[in-house]
């Protein structure tokens, strides 16, 4: 178990340093290029994205000269013995060592490290498990449709792309910009004073953005 542990703790640790140096050096890189386009930024964070699912890059070590075996060295010994004419000699009779109860062994620090490896992924889990069902059930108590007639006013201006079915639209006063929220595709928020927007283009742009999202499957 002590084992498992250990190799645990130190591809974790591994894991980590890795991503951090890949992080430093991708977040170096998007600041140098940063007047270039932004595609290009997202395709060097892709490359820490990808790093997180690959294993860490290991070292083996391997041996340049290669080793006698022990089995060999016993038999030249032997063979030395005989040419030699000396005897072998007689195990000699040892008293009996008296056996003492192991102690457990305590944990070094890199098992601790792993330890605290895994609480701080555990809590950061649950704080954001707890801040998505608290923001899901506000925005359940909080939103609202949008009017009859404006839906079909948006209908009509969305008819012609690519979506077999639209995402619902909902109107929520207390937030002050738009954004898609929910698992996988999710559905469109608007702030309340959307409706008041006269300018049928401006809807269509802020809409047409927001449908980007999820399209691209990329909801909050």
């Amino acid at each position: 178990m002590e084992n498992y542990l250990t190799q645990i703790t130190n591809y974790l640790l591994t894991q980590s340093w890795q991503i951090a140096v890949l992080v430093a050096v991708i977040a170096a890189a998007s600041l140098a290029l940063k007047n270039k386009s932004a595609h290009v930024r997202y395709l060097l964070w892709l490359i820490v994205l990808a790093k997180c699912l690959v294993p860490p890059l290991l070292t083996i070590p391997l041996a340049v000269l290669p080793q006698e075996k022990p089995a060999m060295i016993l038999e030249t010994m032997d063979t030395s013995a005989a040419e030699s004419g000396a005897l072998p000699s007689a195990p000699l009779a040892t008293a009996p060592v008296p056996t003492l109860t192991e102690r457990p062994a305590s944990l070094t620090i890199r098992q601790w490290l792993g330890f605290g490896w895994f609480l701080c992924a555990a809590a950061f889990v649950l704080a954001a498990s707890i801040k998505a069902l608290r923001t899901n059930l506000w925005l359940w108590r909080e939103r609202k449709p949008l009017p009859g007639e404006l839906q079909t006013r948006i209908a009509a201006s969305l008819a012609n792309l690519e979506f077999a079915i639209l995402p619902k639209v909902w109107l929520v006063d207390d937030i002050g910009q738009p954004f898609v929220w929910g698992l996988l595709r999710g559905s469109i928020y608007l702030p309340g004073d959307f409706v008041k927007a006269d300018s049928a283009e401006h809807r269509r742009d802020v809409l047409g953005h927001e449908l980007s999202h999820v399209q691209r499957f990329d909801a909050r």
